[in-house]
């Protein structure tokens, strides 16, 4: 699933870019050794020089093929360009087939100045306990939690977008595929649930080792 800005989790070993070749449009960096990046793979840049050279902080981008590996000075390094596009191969019924196509045309890049830094992104499908331990949700007044599952153009404006999982958008399809591509942006909502079990680590809202707990599904709601 994509959206013209995806829900993300930016990893937090992202380094500095070491240089930006705007003849070739090629961007190196410093190679991770314990993350790997190949063809499709999705990529962020931060840093507000990141902007002199035609990329946009915080916006996905796509490795347009597999990167290749070099050297500076004592440093590993990988080159590789980039697409603000990832078109995915689309199965009969119209829907879009996880890990399949390719990315789309190179970015033209510009010859900025300044540093900047890159970094891989792991896109949000899911939000749970996780993300609550590690306070990465942001909860209501009560304590309780409202999760957002909308496309971004859908998005109420008072929406935190830490609480939100991005959903399809015919919008953004249709500026991948084409105008009336038909796409399918259907969704099925899922929640995952793991009973606690006597001697478990970690809180649970839920005792452990008892038969008479109960859980009431939380309330969906149509915002549009």
């Amino acid at each position: 699933m994509q959206s013209a800005s995806l829900n993300t989790a930016y990893s937090s070993a992202n380094r500095d870019v070491i240089s930006v070749d705007p003849n070739a449009n090629t961007i190196t960096v410093v190679d991770m050794d314990d993350v790997v990046i190949e063809a499709s793979s999705p990529v962020f840049f931060s840093g507000s020089a990141a902007a002199s050279y035609g990329l946009i902080a915080g916006q996905p981008y796509y490795i347009v093929a597999d990167p290749t590996s070099g050297k500076s000075g004592p440093t590993s390094t990988i080159t590789f360009q980039v697409s603000p596009i990832w078109k995915q191969l689309l199965s009969q019924n119209n829907v879009p087939i996880q890990s399949s196509g390719a990315a789309g045309p190179p970015v033209d890049l510009l010859p900025g100045s300044g540093s900047f830094q890159w970094g891989p992104i792991q896109a949000v499908s899911q939000l749970g306990s996780q993300q609550t331990t590690s306070h990465l949700l942001k909860p209501n007044s009560d304590g309780s939690y409202t999760i957002w599952v909308a496309p971004e153009e859908k998005l109420p404006s008072d929406a935190d977008p830490h609480n939100w999982i991005p959903t399809p958008s015919s919008a953004y399809y249709n500026s991948i595929y084409g105008s009336g591509s038909d796409v399918n942006t259907g969704i099925r909502l899922m929640i995952r649930m793991y009973y606690p079990a006597p001697g478990c680590p970690g809180p649970s809202i839920m005792p452990c080792g008892t038969r008479d707990a109960t859980y009431v599904l939380p309330l969906v709601e149509p915002i549009s």
